[in-house]
């Protein structure tokens, strides 16, 4: 195992990258996991305000936050970012089931019925008219052997 060689932005964790990590811009250059990777860059987008509290919020709630120690300056950004989002009022668990009922009944009216598909018998004209020829070609052939 080759001894660590960078430290990771988000957790601090030692790990070994590779000369090309750097090279070619992996996330190998600046955290020990891709995951580690999103949260760092997500952060970095909310700062620069690139995205809104909502959409950095959206997206770090899919990562496991305690592996972060919460001394260490990532987490100041990520606590900005998740106190941002308690004052947003998430919508009613009943309102969101109504919508998603809602959708699924305008998909299903635009479905076509599995019974039409299978009434229709698909016909392949080209190979009857092959086969057309070959009987005409082939009835003329006896016809001049008389």
């Amino acid at each position: 195992m080759r001894k660590p060689n960078a430290v990771c932005k988000v957790c601090g964790k030692p790990y070994y990258a590779c000369g090309s990590c750097e090279k070619t811009q992996s996330y190998k250059a600046i955290a020990d996991t891709i995951e580690h990777y999103n949260i760092y860059m997500t952060c970095i987008m909310f700062s620069r305000k690139e995205v809104s509290a909502k959409e950095a919020y959206e997206a770090i709630r899919k990562y496991d936050l305690s592996d972060i120690p919460n001394d260490y300056p990532i987490m100041i950004t990520v606590n900005q970012i998740l106190e941002a989002n308690k004052t947003v009022k998430a919508e009613p668990k009943a309102e969101i089931e109504t919508k998603v009922e809602e959708k699924a009944e305008t998909e299903t009216k635009d479905e076509v019925e599995p019974e039409k598909i299978t009434e229709k018998k698909p016909t392949n004209s080209y190979k009857k008219n092959v086969v057309k020829k070959y009987k005409k070609s082939e009835s003329k052939a006896t016809d001049t052997d008389m």
